[in-house]
C-alpha cells in the first residue's frame, strides 16, 4: 500500500493488490478512480470508531488494483470536509456520496459499493450500516 502526503492536514493511501473474480473484466478507461473520502477527528476520539472507520475503508479499497480506488483521509476541520458539509465523525463518502455518517460500515459493505460503481450498477447507497457508537450522531 502506498501512502504519501496530500494536503497538510490529510493523508492519501493507495489499496493495492487483491482483485476479485468480478472485476478482472473491469474497463480501464474508467474517468479515474473512485475516492473514498473518510473523515476523522484529530487527534483520534478516545472511543476509536474514526479509526475503526479508516481501517475499514482500507481493508475494503485493499481488494480493487490501486489505479482503481483511493482511499483519503481528513480531519473534519479541513477545508475540504466544509466543502462536503461534514459535522459528524466518522464520515465515510464514496464518490462523492455520503454512506455513512457517524457510523462505520464494515469492508464487506464498502466494497461491495465500490464494485456495483466500477461494474456500472445502480448501487444503493442507503443500505444497512453497522457498528453504531453510542453518542455519535
Amino acid at each position: 500500500m502506498k501512502v504519501r502526503a496530500f494536503e497538510e492536514d490529510s493523508l492519501l493511501l493507495e489499496g493495492a493488490g487483491c482483485i476479485p473474480a468480478m472485476l478482472t473484466s473491469v474497463d480501464k478507461a474508467l474517468p479515474g478512480p473512485i475516492k473514498v473520502l473518510v473523515f476523522v477527528s484529530k487527534p483520534p476520539c478516545p472511543c476509536g470508531i474514526c479509526l475503526r472507520a479508516e481501517r475499514e475503508a482500507l481493508r475494503a479499497a485493499q481488494k480493487f488494483p490501486s489505479d482503481l480506488v483511493l482511499v483519503e483521509k481528513y480531519d473534519a476541520f479541513s477545508i475540504i470536509a466544509k466543502e462536503n458539509q461534514i459535522c459528524v465523525t466518522p464520515t465515510v463518502v464514496i464518490a462523492g456520496k455520503k454512506v455513512a455518517v457517524g457510523r462505520v460500515l464494515t469492508e464487506d459493505r464498502i466494497a461491495e459499493i465500490i464494485a456495483n460503481l466500477l461494474s456500472g450498477e445502480k448501487c444503493e447507497l442507503s443500505g444497512p450500516q453497522v457498528h453504531s457508537m453510542p453518542g455519535h450522531r
